[in-house]
């Protein structure tokens, strides 16, 4: 049984100061009638619609902002900064370097591609996320996607499904009341 999906719901804000870059990752997500997407070269753009409650998906270009993004990760996955501890949110950089990249993941982004990518990878990791999101790990110093590999003494121990804004909006019958509610109540 397939299941229909209304991406045409999905509220996304993408980041990428490169405007050729940000107008083929729009121009795919449109293909793919994701038609809600605000494409911006500012920062502040992408800090108001989270701080409002207007996203679903996040994708920014970390590159040039990358401890503000951190920060901004963090805060958000530790409810302190907007009303959704939960957007699905893909980061993007062209910096390879190991601690750079352990930072990012470790800030809690979902995902970090690094550039360059297809279209047609960067399509896939998005759909995955709406199918798959990884649950939750919680402790004192992170909350994000649980990317540990060994096994774990209770492998249950500290991990939670998270509401996934991506999937319930791309249901195409939830309203923004409703999937706010689903947020809500877990």
């Amino acid at each position: 049984m397939s299941v229909n999906h209304n991406y045409e719901n999905v509220r996304i804000v993408l980041f990428d100061r490169d405007s050729d870059v940000r107008q083929n990752l729009r121009s795919t997500l449109k293909k793919d009638t994701f038609t809600q997407t605000v494409a911006t070269s500012g920062a502040k753009t992408v800090h108001s619609a989270v701080y409002k409650d207007e996203v679903d998906l996040m994708i920014v270009d970390i590159d040039g902002n990358r401890e503000e993004f951190h920060a901004m990760m963090h805060n958000i996955r530790h409810h302190k900064f907007g009303d959704n501890p939960f957007p699905v949110t893909i980061a993007l950089s062209s910096d390879s370097n190991f601690r750079n990249v352990r930072q990012t993941v470790g800030s809690g982004f979902d995902v970090m591609l690094l550039k360059p990518f297809s279209m047609a990878t960067f399509l896939g990791r998005v759909h995955h996320l709406m199918r798959a999101r990884a649950p939750f790990v919680v402790t004192a110093d992170y909350i994000g996607p649980d990317r540990r590999t060994a096994m774990r003494a209770n492998p249950k121990d500290n991990l939670i499904t998270v509401p996934n804004p991506l999937k319930i909006m791309a249901g195409g019958d939830t309203s923004v009341a409703r999937m706010r509610n689903a947020l809500k109540d877990g």
